[in-house]
């Protein structure tokens, strides 16, 4: 059937031939099998396969309540693309990845919800049990104790849009309620994600490095166009771009005076200023859309970001909220922070025009810059 449907997109749409071509007609696979990506590899890439590893990744490790949720250190355990160090083009096998879907801890979280309240057997309800249904999952998204959503979602699209080599999916659901009119009522986590696909268009490119310290604490790096490896001093655009990432789970993570939390942008940022793109509080969490007003600090001479339990102080100003310590709200459950450099144009765009050269490879789609951005 995968290559009766890959045959159809050639003869249709003549992918196969080059990127540009190619990466204009992405058909996705529902294929939850672990097995699946290397057999559709196997057979050329016709269809994109998708990356199950995350998907349960940021289930497991990120979406559940305080008291059930897995290690972050199964980022680095257990993947598709081994992102530890992510420095290579047209070698991972091109897939897409999500957060969550409608039938994908979504709609059975729902049903639990209309069951748990009506005490009608699973899945038999009336239209107006239904609506109070969606209407009640909504109320609990907003909680910080949740009952049927799942926690963690802005950091979760943290990693999922910053993520090298892969194709992120955005569920609607997480932009907008799914009751009501179309586009009628964002969710609460509506601002982050707005900020974080603005963010992944204006720096997010290079290659990735990711890492989970002592503390279960994930960090993530971009190094910018131009710059696959921490070492690399890039081109002109490298300096501008880039991000970095920190995430954790815990939200009694409390660092011992000294330690550290360091984030290697690598040699094309040093001494350089970065600012917040969002940072987790007490309160909730805050994001910011420019360089304005925006918390900010410097990499030192040898491009690291380097963060403690005391809130950073920058031109003997201290920066709010930028100690490493876990929180407990409806947006974050542990810590969550990402950077970028300060400086960047207005129009500054970091992606990669897929490339209209022939390819002789015999694949379809090729994990590389611009599939990524596609």
């Amino acid at each position: 059937a995968l290559s009766i449907a890959g045959d159809y997109l050639k003869a249709a749409y003549k992918v196969g031939q080059n990127d540009a071509t190619a990466n204009k007609h992405i058909s996705i696979l529902e294929d939850w099998n672990d097995k699946d990506p290397e057999y559709v590899n196997s057979i050329g890439n016709p269809q994109l396969t998708m990356d199950d590893y995350i998907v349960q990744q940021l289930k497991f490790s990120l979406g559940q309540a305080p008291d059930k949720v897995d290690r972050m250190q199964r980022f680095k355990e257990w993947y598709l693309v081994d992102r530890s160090k992510d420095n290579t083009e047209n070698t991972a096998i091109p897939n897409y990845s999500f957060v969550r879907a409608h039938d994908a801890s979504v709609q059975e979280d729902i049903l639990q919800l209309i069951q748990d309240t009506t005490g009608k057997p699973w899945g038999v309800y009336t239209n107006e049990e239904l609506q109070q249904g969606l209407k009640d999952y909504m109320a609990d998204q907003k909680l910080t104790n949740k009952k049927y959503n799942r926690y963690n979602i802005p950091s979760s699209y943290a990693i999922l849009l910053t993520n090298k080599d892969t194709i992120p999916r955005v569920y609607y659901g997480d932009l907008y309620s799914d009751a009501g009119k179309y586009m009628a009522e964002k969710s609460i986590y509506f601002d982050a994600i707005d900020n974080l696909l603005k963010t992944r268009t204006k720096y997010i490119a290079g290659g990735q490095t990711l890492d989970v310290d002592g503390h279960d604490v994930l960090t993530s790096v971009r190094f910018g166009k131009g710059a696959l490896n921490v070492t690399d001093k890039g081109t002109s655009e490298t300096r501008t771009q880039g991000m970095g990432l920190i995430i954790s789970n815990n939200n009694s993570l409390k660092l011992n005076d000294g330690e550290k939390v360091v984030l290697h942008m690598g040699a094309a940022h040093k001494n350089q200023a970065y600012r917040a793109v969002m940072l987790s509080s007490a309160n909730g969490l805050i994001n910011y859309t420019s360089d304005a007003n925006a918390p900010v600090v410097y990499t030192n001479n040898d491009g690291d970001l380097i963060f403690t339990n005391k809130d950073v102080v920058t031109n003997g100003k201290v920066q709010a909220n930028t100690a490493i310590k876990g929180v407990m709200n409806p947006y974050v459950s542990g810590y969550l922070a990402m950077w970028v450099p300060v400086g960047a144009s207005v129009t500054q765009d970091a992606r990669t025009a897929a490339s209209t050269k022939t390819t002789t490879d015999g694949s379809v789609f090729r994990s590389n810059a611009a599939l990524d951005q596609s």
